[in-house]
């Protein structure tokens, strides 16, 4: 599609930039403008990103995952981009809840959400996250803020690209539509229960699955150090990328 077609020629262009910087080094005539293509190129590239999670064409690297493991070992780096005035209160499940998505991308979604909710409270008040399981067997991962709520037409088209209610330029109306595309990309949906004055609440519910089996240890025999002499095969549709 044009998402993945764009993507490649900025990885093109990240790639060429990588050979000037190397070539040239630190402080050569032109670094100050080579480093802001840089910057401009890895925004395009994050932007791209999120265009393909919401088309639900992103790669994914699913395992299984235990949402209350990955909710507590993430908290800190929530807690640090939604900043001291917002606090940020954790309620774990009572039992493990194994589901199988990419931890990476979750992450990503749940600071989506986190930092959607500060921006809702003007970056001050509560969220919570709480990990339930539904009467259907599934597991439910839910954020909710002291946020001023939404109307119901705004809240029909929160996950909608582009869609935003913040100020020019201070927002892509992308982040929330990441959130979307991926949960229904790992069969699962993403729902937000609000009204005015009444904050919002953000449920994002996946297919349960049972416990992995522990994994066994096994003694790997060191393999040959390499002499230099061995090749890299690299498959790639796309000249320009193996340029």
């Amino acid at each position: 599609g044009v998402a993945h077609d764009f993507n490649n020629l900025l990885t093109v262009i990240l790639g060429n930039v990588d050979l000037i910087q190397r070539r040239c080094g630190e402080g050569f005539a032109f670094d100050r403008q080579v480093r802001a293509v840089r910057q401009a190129t890895e925004r395009g590239a994050a932007l791209t990103r999120q265009l393909l999670a919401f088309s639900r064409r992103q790669r994914l690297d699913p395992a299984a995952v235990d949402l209350n493991d990955l909710v507590r070992d993430f908290s800190p780096l929530i807690k640090q981009a939604v900043g001291e005035a917002v606090s940020v209160q954790w309620e774990p499940g009572d039992a493990p809840a194994f589901v199988h998505i990419d931890p990476a991308q979750m992450e990503s979604a749940l600071l989506n959400l986190a930092v959607n909710a500060r921006d809702a409270m003007d970056g001050a008040g509560g969220i919570t996250i709480s990990i339930q399981a539904d009467p259907a067997g599934r597991h439910r991962l839910i954020v909710r803020d002291t946020g001023p709520g939404m109307a119901t037409d705004v809240a029909s088209r929160i996950f909608e690209p582009f869609f935003t209610t913040k100020d020019v330029g201070k927002g892509s109306g992308l982040g929330l539509s990441q959130v979307y595309g991926f949960v229904q990309q790992s069969g699962g949906e993403v729902t937000v229960v609000t009204a005015p004055g009444e904050g919002a609440a953000f449920q994002i519910t996946l297919p349960a699955i049972a416990p992995p089996a522990p994994v066994e240890t096994v003694a790997v025999t060191p393999s040959e150090e390499a002499t230099g002499s061995e090749h890299i095969l690299v498959v790639e549709d796309d000249p320009a990328l193996l340029a």
